[in-house]
């Protein structure tokens, strides 16, 4: 941070299995909180929308399961409001649409500031579009994982006035 690092990327999963979910994010809190600087100039993404029974990765895009992980990462990280809220991945047994609409109703209720998508298609950001404002699309981009440049993910992605690219 006191290097001019100004975005803290996380999310309730990053963590080694269910018992653990919050992890990352209450490390966070408590980094921040010892820190000196400028907190206004900080702003924390997370993410929610995958649990980890057992240490699997399993999505769960249900509008009752991202209400509920919004307000454990709101405690995680000792906030009133998330900085950025994005939907971990889309989930195959959930219709986006309802994860979206979720999202959509945590900025609405002021539980969020801005709201994002990760790993998804060109396809789902449209979709998501027609719902609801998308503030940030976070997917890999690396030189053994171009498909997201490839495909017109990157193209089609917010400006870059927050959005995180890894």
């Amino acid at each position: 941070l006191d290097a001019g690092v100004t975005l803290l990327d996380t999310a309730d999963a990053y963590c080694l299995d269910a018992h653990d979910a919050g992890h990352n994010e209450r490390l966070i809190s408590r980094a921040l909180a010892s820190w000196n600087g400028d907190r206004s100039r900080i702003v924390v993404a997370t993410k929610g929308g995958l649990t980890r029974p057992q240490g699997r990765w399993i999505a769960d895009g249900r509008a009752s399961h991202l209400v509920a992980a919004c307000e454990a990462s709101r405690r995680a990280l000792g906030v009133e409001r998330i900085d950025l809220y994005q939907l971990h991945a889309p989930d195959t047994r959930a219709p986006l649409a309802t994860s979206v609409r979720a999202l959509a109703s945590l900025k609405r209720d002021g539980l969020v500031a801005r709201i994002g998508l990760c790993n998804v298609t060109v396809g789902q950001i449209e979709e998501a579009r027609r719902i609801a404002d998308v503030d940030a699309v976070q997917v890999e981009v690396s030189v053994w994982h171009d498909d997201s440049l490839l495909n017109g993910v990157v193209e089609l992605s917010p400006p870059a006035s927050i959005e995180t690219v890894c």
